[in-house]
């Protein structure tokens, strides 16, 4: 609660009690895992976990110190946060592989349905993509959103993960948010070098997304003309 009080003529006295809702609060609650275009860096954890704020500190010694101790590497903190997807937040390589080797279970999602290997694919923390891929992480997995991992890096424009991904059984033309694929993705953020590596590998250049739009159309509205003519190349129309 704020309080403002104004000095008016004579001994009189105006008070304005203005009650404030700490919308800063609550929204902070809802970006305590980002998502989209929020800094990996933003996420902090402040709920009562110790392992879970050990990972966020980027301290493996503690983290490490708490997993002979007993506390689960698959625990869980607010929003569903678990240390794997903290640590994949902070592009804590280290502490993904030390949490992997004591058994925390590659495929559990946050509260927005996103893995450690969807976060990472969304910031380009290419070895600990290659690192989960190594520890049976499921390649197709979805967030809650409908995107895989491979639109995401797609997405991204983070190319070596989408080839990566692909040598790992992604499915090249599978659907995400507004049945975009990766091809449609890389397209509308004018990643030419991802939308020539996804038609190299054969990527459905004439699919329509849920609004009715193909690839060149997301490219040419979205202003990428190098994008448009290697897509018109390839067959799109």
């Amino acid at each position: 609660m704020a309080v403002v009080i104004m000095r008016l003529s004579g001994n009189f006295y105006l008070i304005l009690a203005a009650f404030i809702l700490c919308t800063g609060i609550i929204a902070a609650a809802s970006e305590k895992i980002p998502y989209g275009g929020s800094s990996a860096r933003e996420f902090s954890y402040t709920g009562e976990n110790p392992l879970l704020s050990a990972v966020t500190k980027g301290d493996a010694d503690t983290v490490k110190s708490f997993l002979k101790k007993g506390i689960s590497p698959n625990s869980r903190g607010e929003n569903d946060a678990t240390p794997l997807t903290i640590a994949a937040y902070g592009g804590h390589t280290g502490i993904v592989k030390l949490l992997l080797e004591n058994d925390a279970n590659p495929n559990q999602r946050d509260g927005n349905g996103s893995t450690a290997l969807t976060i990472s694919a969304r910031y380009g923390y290419t070895d600990m993509v290659k690192l989960l891929l190594a520890h049976g992480i499921f390649v197709n997995i979805r967030d809650n959103k409908g995107n895989s991992a491979l639109i995401i890096a797609s997405m991204s424009g983070y190319t070596d993960i989408v080839k990566l991904l692909l040598s790992r059984g992604a499915f090249i033309d599978s659907r995400g948010e507004n049945d975009i694929t990766a091809l449609m993705a890389a397209s509308e953020h004018g990643h030419l070098d991802t939308v020539k590596y996804l038609l190299s590998k054969g990527a459905k250049v004439n699919s329509e997304n849920s609004s009715g739009q193909r690839a060149l159309a997301i490219a040419l509205e979205n202003k990428y003309p190098e994008v448009a003519e290697i897509l018109k190349k390839a067959g799109a129309r």
